[in-house]
């Protein structure tokens, strides 16, 4: 298991997420229908990546509009909300894993 805590708490956070290789939509559905079929760390790992910088990103404006949350915290708090969209998506659906709303709301509260 690669807990996120290592990459949160590392100083090299801005290095991680520039080493992030993006995924196609077709490389990424791919994942996401394996997923859906077996659900391990190792995929949830590999789809978190994906969502890395953009949660990064969503955590950086929220906290500059509030000082009573650390960076870290929200980028936390984001993680949980894209496992909670995991686990709720339905790969049926059409849609693509980013409209999932629930993490949008769990990201900056």
């Amino acid at each position: 298991i690669k807990p996120i805590e290592n990459i949160i708490n590392s100083r090299f956070l801005y290095y991680y997420l520039d080493s992030v290789q993006i995924l196609s939509y077709e490389d990424e559905r791919e994942l996401l229908i394996q997923y859906k079929e077996n659900p391990n760390s190792d995929l949830e790992f590999k789809l978190f990546n994906q969502y890395a910088k953009y949660i990064f990103k969503k955590a950086k404006r929220c906290c500059s509009d509030s000082t009573r949350y650390t960076i870290s915290d929200l980028f936390q708090e984001g993680y949980i909300g894209f496992k909670i969209a995991l686990d709720r998506y339905d790969i049926n659906s059409g849609n693509k894993f980013l409209r999932q709303k629930i993490w949008e709301k769990l990201c900056c509260r």
